[in-house]
């Protein structure tokens, strides 16, 4: 089983105030001594600025922070770049902000999510290779969308903050709260 965390920012960002050294010294709050390193996507002209496994793009309506190793330290990073964001550019107007937990895991796995997934006869009511499921809870909407192959499945968690209201309660534990819920609907 792998795990990946996907944080998306959508909002009027100027992608052009994100340059090496502010991203560096305003999000990640890394020592001059640390270093960032830096990607270009050619087809979308988007610059990810990458430190710890994690890293951050701006896009035309959104930013992203990906974390490709999930572990405590690395959402506590996630965390403290999203926070940094939101303090900093507390007048940019967010419209909304989605948590996503990505579940790579064999069909083979033994986890109580996987053997439901399995009792399921996809193949047998038609091609299906997707399912999503949609439950509102009191501050978010969480989305698990599925894809399946033929020897696994991709699961996203997916909590969506998309009222005013609901994004005043976000904290610096909610990435974290959710992270432990995945892993409880998943086991």
């Amino acid at each position: 089983m792998s795990i990946k965390l996907v944080i998306l920012v959508v909002g009027n960002f100027n992608k052009r105030l994100f340059t090496p050294e502010w991203v560096k010294a305003n999000l990640f709050t890394l020592p001059n001594e640390e270093n960032i390193t830096g990607k270009f996507n050619l087809i979308d002209f988007e610059l990810s600025f990458i430190f710890n496994n994690i890293s951050f793009t701006a896009k035309d309506n959104a930013v992203e922070i990906v974390c490709d190793v999930v572990n405590p330290d690395n959402i506590k990073i996630c965390t403290n770049v999203l926070f940094n964001l939101l303090n900093l550019l507390s007048h940019t107007p967010i419209k909304a902000i989605g948590i996503n937990f990505v579940v790579s895991i064999s069909k083979t796995d033994t986890s109580k999510m996987v053997l439901e997934l399995n009792n399921y006869k996809f193949g047998e009511i038609r091609n299906i290779n997707q399912v999503t499921f949609s439950e509102k809870k009191q501050d978010y909407i969480l989305n698990t969308i599925c894809l399946i192959s033929n020897d696994s499945y991709s699961i996203t968690f997916n909590f969506h903050y998309e009222s005013y209201e609901s994004l005043a309660k976000l904290n610096k534990t909610t990435i974290f709260d959710h992270f432990t819920e995945c892993l409880k609907i998943i086991n």
